[in-house]
């Protein structure tokens, strides 16, 4: 796949700020071990076989390293360097010895950063390899490669997926998720495929990541999760819908168009997160937030009009709300929901409580003290 977009000033070239960010991937240095003291002079021949064993200091006492110690080493190359520790790494991967095979692949990640030529492509024959053990030492590789190299492992990640063995499928979803996080617009053309299978698990775990990606509120993203949340199978539905109230704190006018959509979802799941999504969104777009609150009080569930005319109030103004209970009360018939709507239906000048009545009174004019009035001059007199 292509690179992401990147748009630029069409004047001066240089990339604009779209507000997408992502975390910075991690970076693979090579692992603490008795390695590090090796001279690199030394790390190619010893990775090779070519030299036997070399003595080392490590912790107060001497100690030898082998091959194995070697190949673990190889992430130390640089440079120049990196490209004979590749070529080293890809024998290693391809001997008879099945320790050695395990340990390449734990350098791998670190290497792959270095020079990646030829390793994703027996990453992929390691995954399907006859030895379990292997299998499980490419699958651990595979979820560190996709995070510092996602447009180079996505097909193996997709593949992976979709395999009917454990280890190998929830490595692949491990993947995903470093995805999701670091570099979200790699995951969401994913997740997008991922949505199209016929597999309900595939499609539920896919939409379940969604949650993880609300606030980079790129249009692809937004579509994913709309295409979600308007799944045939009620297990998709449920496992997106929890993005609503998050997506309802950073894009509230995308989110009421969701909403729009999705309103009268039977899915009990859905239904609960589209009323904490309701509570969340402001008034930027208060017209439509207003709508959407009305038509969510008119719902099939008396749990979503329970929850919808609770917020009448907030977004319609006392007045209005009032005059809003009383049409809702012709047609309701929930007494739970009845007695929230004759609560704001009420009129506290004429029927509520004295202090409520007292509220409404129009204040008394000040007191005037007759005895300090000072009689007027009588001006009939001559």
């Amino acid at each position: 796949m292509n690179d992401h977009y990147v748009v630029r000033h069409p004047r001066t070239g240089k990339p604009l700020s779209t507000g997408f960010q992502h975390r910075k991937a991690r970076k693979y240095d090579s692992a603490e071990g008795p390695w590090l003291k090796a001279p690199l002079s030394s790390i190619l021949g010893l990775a090779r076989g070519e030299i036997p064993y070399i003595n080392i200091e490590w912790n107060d006492s001497e100690m030898r390293l082998t091959q194995s110690d070697g190949v673990m080493g190889l992430p130390r190359l640089t440079g120049g360097q990196r490209h004979a520790a590749n070529s080293v790494l890809l024998e290693v991967l391809n001997s008879d010895s099945t320790d050695l095979r395990c340990t390449a692949l734990k350098a791998m990640p670190a290497c792959a950063q270095r020079c990646s030529d030829g390793l994703f492509e027996i990453l992929e024959d390691l995954l399907y390899d006859g030895e379990e053990v292997i299998r499980h030492a490419a699958a651990e590789a595979l979820v560190f490669v996709a995070e510092t190299h996602p447009s180079g492992v996505e097909d193996i990640v997709q593949d992976a997926l979709r395999s009917p063995e454990t280890v190998l499928r929830e490595a692949g979803w491990k993947a995903m998720r470093m995805l999701a996080d670091d570099w979200p617009e790699r995951a969401t053309e994913l997740i997008d495929m991922m949505l199209r299978e016929e597999d309900v698990d595939l499609r539920a775990r896919s939409a379940k990541l969604l949650t993880r990606m609300h606030r980079h509120g790129s249009i692809a993203t937004l579509d994913a999760i709309g295409w979600a949340l308007q799944d045939e199978n009620e297990s998709v539905r449920a496992a997106a819908a929890p993005v609503l109230p998050k997506l309802a704190s950073t894009t509230p006018r995308m989110t009421m168009i969701i909403i729009e959509q999705i309103l009268f979802d039977e899915c009990n799941e859905v239904q609960r997160n589209i009323i904490k999504a309701l509570n969340r969104l402001n008034a930027m777009d208060a017209p439509r937030l207003s709508q959407l609150v009305v038509q969510a009080a008119r719902h099939p569930a008396a749990g979503v009009r329970r929850s919808a005319a609770q917020l009448l109030i907030k977004v319609l103004g006392r007045d209005e709300a009032r005059a809003m209970a009383h049409t809702l009360l012709r047609q309701e018939t929930d007494e739970s929901v009845q007695k929230i709507l004759m609560d704001i239906g009420k009129d506290e000048s004429l029927e509520g409580t004295e202090r409520q009545r007292n509220r409404h009174l129009a204040p008394v004019d000040e007191a005037v003290d007759l005895n300090r009035i000072e009689p007027e001059e009588d001006r009939r007199q001559a």
